[in-house]
């Protein structure tokens, strides 16, 4: 069986290094006593590593939460996976929510969220994954793996044309395995054009976040 070390491996040799603002991490209280880690912007190369750094940065501090609140419009497709594996390996639950700051009382407010294109496969490595209602899930084809930028987000001014190889398709079906996520995620996103995106309706949404999920468990 292919480690996950030797998947990325592999994938970075059909990728294209390509610049993007980075993804940014913080812990936020929200309420009284309500903690989670915050990501919120686009999805870098090494994301896993990224988030780790951040992890022993944030425990010198003090107790870490293990829930991640992502916002992302997507980002680098290698970057997602790497972050999905990490998320899994270190049993952190995904909430697809944005948090910002009330400008009268500075205390984080919790909103919807939104995950597109790239940001799915890292949501995928969540040990439990929770899409509120407001909150959107945007999936569509993933770029060519040959362009000059290997961004693979949403809105479309970020997205280079064309079609990735069948070798990609392949790739993101076996991750998706290995995430206990219906590969039939994947054959939707690869319906789609890349210039295009599907909001996930409500039922295709219960359907992808609890497939995977350890028998009796709930949603975060």
């Amino acid at each position: 069986m292919v480690s996950w070390k030797q998947f990325l491996a592999a994938l970075s040799l059909c990728l294209v290094p390509g610049a993007a603002s980075a993804l940014t991490y913080s812990v936020v209280t929200i309420g009284s006593d309500r903690a989670a880690i915050v990501a919120d912007g686009a999805i870098e190369h090494n994301e896993g590593q990224r988030f780790r750094e951040f992890l022993a940065g944030a425990a010198s501090r003090g107790a870490v939460p293990q829930a991640l609140m992502i916002h992302s419009p997507g980002g680098i497709a290698s970057g997602a996976f790497d972050l999905g594996f990490t998320l899994r390996q270190l049993g952190f639950g995904v909430i697809v929510a944005a948090v910002r700051r009330d400008p009268s009382s500075g205390a984080a407010v919790l909103l919807p969220g939104r995950c597109a294109s790239a940001c799915v496969l890292a949501m995928m490595g969540g040990r439990r994954r929770v899409v509120p209602d407001a909150s959107r899930i945007y999936v569509h084809r993933h770029r060519t793996l040959y362009a000059n930028d290997n961004r693979d987000a949403i809105p479309p001014g970020m997205m280079a044309p064309g079609r990735q190889s069948a070798g990609f398709v392949d790739a993101m079906r076996s991750y998706a395995s290995m995430m206990g996520v219906d590969p039939g995620l994947v054959t939707l996103s690869d319906s789609v054009p890349h210039e295009a995106a599907r909001l996930l309706t409500p039922s295709e949404v219960r359907r992808f976040r609890r497939v995977g999920l350890p028998v009796g468990e709930e949603d975060v």
